[in-house]
C-alpha cells in the first residue's frame, strides 16, 4: 500500500542525505555544486507489499496505512479513519466437484456419435446434478472421464488406472457402509466403473462380476417407491445391460420381480426410446423370457418353436428397414439421426444373435427340418453386414457387434461338415471379429464366449439323444420367407 515520505528535497540532496532549502528553480547545495537540481519540494510515494495474514482463508483482510510521524493531529486521525476492512470477493466454483462437474459436461456434448455418451443410457444427462453427495459416485465419474484418453489412444494410462483403483476402493467403502442406504447410487458407481474398465482394457466383452452385482442390488431396489427421472431411467438401463448379457451367458440371471417392476410395469417407455420396439419380437415381455428358453430348451421346447416362428415374421420387415436407405445416415446428419441408426442396428444386431441361437437349437431338437441350414446362412451373411456396416461406427456406435459375431462364430460348422466354405465362413467372422477387438487378450475372450455358446449346443444334443418324440413338437413353421423351404 501506498505510504508519502516527509522529506521533499532534491535528488542530489536526498542521495547525500543532506538538507535541501527546497529552493527553485535550484536549491543552494545545487548551484554551489554546479549540478542539475531535480525534484525539489516533490511529494514521493513508496509501496509496500500487501501480504494476507493466515487466517485469509476466512474472506477478510486488514489493510492499514501509518501517518507520517510530522503530520498534525487532525491528519493522522483521518488517515486512521480511512484505515478500513475490505471483505474479499468470492472464490471461484473451482473446487473438486466443480471441476469434475465440467469434465463430466464436456464429455456429454460431444457430437462424433462414436464417442457420445448417449449410447450408455438417457440417465447420463442427470448425472452432473448427482455430483458431490456420494464418494463413491464422484470417484466412478473421475474414472470415467479420466479413461477417456484411453478410449480414443486405445491405450491404458497410469493415471486412468490410479483413478479406477481409487473409485474401486471407494465403492468398497460404500458397500460396507451399512449405515447409508444409497443402493441407487452404488448400482450407477458400478455401472460407471464397469464403462471404465472396458474402456481402459479395451472393450472387453463383458465382466461376470459386473453383472452379478448389479443383479442383485437391482433386486434389493425393486420395490422401493417414488423414483425420480434419474433413477428410473438408471434401472431401466442396467435392466436391460443384464438381460442382454444372461442371454448369452447362463451365469446371469436377472429377477422376474425387477423385470416387472423396471421394464414390464413400469412407466410408458417413449417411442423415441431405444428400449421401445415396434416388432413383437422385441417387446420386452417378449424379450424378458428369451434368456429362460435358450439356457433350458428341454423344458420349453414348444415355447421355443412359438418364439423363432415369432422371429420368422419379423424377420423380413427388420430387413427391409435395415437395408432402405432412410436408415442410412449420411457422415454430414444430425448426431439424432445418427443416433436412431445406432439404437436400430443395436436392436437389429441382437435380433440376429438371438435367432441364430434359437435356429442350432430347433436344429439340434428336429434335425429333418433341412430348411434351417438355408435360414442359418442368411442370418449369417446379416451379421456379416451389419458387422462391416457398423465399422464407420467404432468404438461407442458399434459396442454390441462381438456379441453378434460371436453368435454366429458359434452356430457356424455346428452339426455339418467342417468343409472349405464353412472355414472360410469362420475366418471371415474371425477377420471382422478383429476390427472389434483392440488385443490378442480380448479376442481369445471373445472365442471363449463362443466356444462357450457351442458348448450349450452340444449339451442340448446330448440331452435330446434317444428323444423322438421331439420331433414331433417342433416339425412344420413357414420358414424366414426369403430362403426356399425343402
Amino acid at each position: 500500500m501506498p505510504g508519502v515520505p516527509t522529506s521533499r528535497g532534491c535528488e542530489a540532496c536526498r542521495k547525500q542525505k543532506k538538507r535541501c532549502d527546497q529552493e527553485q528553480p535550484a536549491c543552494g547545495r545545487c548551484l554551489r555544486l554546479g549540478i542539475p537540481c531535480v525534484g525539489g519540494g516533490a511529494r514521493r510515494f513508496k509501496f509496500t507489499e500487501n501480504r494476507t495474514p493466515d487466517h485469509a482463508s476466512s474472506g477478510i483482510f486488514v489493510t492499514r496505512t501509518t501517518p507520517p510521524p510530522r503530520d498534525p493531529p487532525q491528519r493522522a486521525i483521518a488517515k486512521r479513519a480511512a484505515a478500513t476492512i475490505h471483505v474479499a470477493p468470492a472464490r471461484a466454483l473451482c473446487g473438486d466437484t466443480a471441476r469434475l462437474r465440467a469434465s463430466l459436461i464436456s464429455m456429454l456434448e460431444v457430437k462424433d456419435a462414436r464417442y457420445n455418451l448417449g449410447y450408455y443410457g438417457p440417465f447420463f444427462a442427470h448425472l452432473p446434478c448427482r455430483l458431490g453427495v456420494h464418494p463413491a459416485l464422484d470417484a466412478a465419474v473421475a474414472a470415467v472421464t479420466h479413461s477417456a484418453p484411453c478410449l480414443f489412444k486405445q491405450e491404458s494410462s497410469s493415471l486412468a488406472l490410479e483413478k479406477y483403483g481409487r473409485a474401486l476402493y471407494m465403492l468398497r467403502l460404500s458397500l460396507h457402509d451399512g449405515a447409508v442406504d444409497l443402493a441407487i447410487e452404488t448400482l450407477c458407481t458400478i455401472y460407471l466403473l464397469w464403462i471404465s474398465e472396458d474402456w481402459i482394457t479395451g472393450h472387453s466383452e463383458g465382466h461376470l462380476m459386473h453383472t452379478h452385482v448389479i443383479a442383485l442390488l437391482l433386486k434389493s431396489v425393486a420395490r422401493r417407491p417414488d423414483l425420480d427421472a434419474f433413477q428410473t431411467q438408471l434401472l431401466r438401463t442396467l435392466c436391460m445391460a443384464v438381460l442382454v448379457h444372461s442371454v448369452f451367458d447362463p451365469r446371469v440371471h436377472l429377477d422376474t420381480l425387477v423385470i416387472n417392476r423396471f421394464l414390464i410395469h413400469g412407466p410408458p417407455i417413449p417411442s423415441s426410446n431405444q428400449l421401445a420396439s415396434p416388432f413383437e419380437t422385441l417387446t420386452v415381455p417378449n424379450f424378458a423370457r428369451i434368456p429362460r428358453l435358450i439356457h433350458n430348451p428341454e423344458h420349453h421346447l414348444p415355447q421355443l418353436t412359438a418364439l423363432y416362428a415369432q422371429m420368422q415374421a419379423d424377420f423380413p420387415k427388420l430387413r427391409a428397414i435395415a437395408v432402405s436407405s432412410t436408415l442410412q445416415a449420411s457422415p454430414t446428419a444430425s448426431l439424432e439421426a445418427i443416433r436412431s441408426q445406432i439404437n436400430y442396428q443395436t436392436a437389429y444386431g441382437l435380433f440376429l444373435a438371438v435367432a441364430i441361437m434359437l435356429n442350432r437349437l430347433c436344429w439340434v431338437a428336429d434335425g429333418s427340418r433341412r430348411y434351417l441350414i438355408g435360414e442359418l446362412d442368411l442370418l449369417v451373411e446379416e451379421v456379416v453386414e451389419l458387422g462391416r456396416r457398423g465399422l464407420v461406427l467404432r468404438p461407442l456406435g458399434s459396442h454390441y457387434m462381438p456379441m453378434s459375431l460371436s453368435a454366429a462364430w458359434a452356430a457356424v460348422g455346428f452339426e455339418e461338415d467342417d468343409g472349405a466354405e464353412v472355414r472360410g465362413r469362420k475366418m471371415e467372422i474371425e477377420a471382422l471379429a478383429r476390427e472389434y477387438c483392440s488385443s490378442e487378450g480380448l479376442m481369445q475372450a471373445w472365442r471363449a464366449r463362443g466356444v462357450q455358446t457351442r458348448r450349450q449346443f452340444e449339451r442340448f444334443r446330448r440331452k435330446m439323444d434317444g428323444k423322438d418324440e421331439v420331433g414331433l413338437v417342433l416339425r412344420g413353421g413357414p420358414g424366414l420367407g426369403l430362403v426356399a423351404v425343402d
